[in-house]
């Protein structure tokens, strides 16, 4: 698994990266936080367009880049909501990031990047008109 893996995270590399929607390099995860940032959409926002328009699910970036925060003692500072669970802040780059996981087919995933940088694409363009253009 270990050598498909690094197959689709290259194949993941060499379809975001020259769309501008990869910085760094996966060294160990069997994903990618791709950066959504030119689309002017948070990560959130865009998942859920991308779905609608593309029919491709990935995850908004924010809830995988929880920065938990601790005392000197080690003790857990953050405090629990109302269901018991910790509210942690997310690292701020997460919020304009998205999720893919490299768990499907060669052909899916390929299939499913192509139609994410088809879809950032269209919508740089309009994140870059003026706003009477649009």
């Amino acid at each position: 698994m270990h050598e498909v893996y690094r197959r689709r995270r290259d194949l993941a590399l060499s379809i975001l990266r020259p769309a501008g929607m990869a910085d760094y390099e996966p060294e160990g995860a069997f994903y990618i936080m791709a950066d959504v940032s030119a689309t002017g959409m948070s990560g959130d926002e865009y998942a859920v367009a991308l779905l609608k328009e593309e029919r491709v699910a990935v995850a908004p970036g924010a809830g995988f880049a929880l920065v938990p925060e601790y005392s000197a003692d080690g003790t857990l500072l953050n405090e629990p909501t109302p269901s018991g669970a910790p509210e942690f802040a997310s690292n701020p780059k997460a919020r304009q990031r998205v999720r893919i996981a490299f768990c499907v087919s060669d052909a899916d995933l390929e299939e499913g990047l192509r139609r994410m940088v088809r879809f950032t694409e269209r919508h740089r363009a309009k994140a870059a008109a003026p706003a009477g253009a649009r």
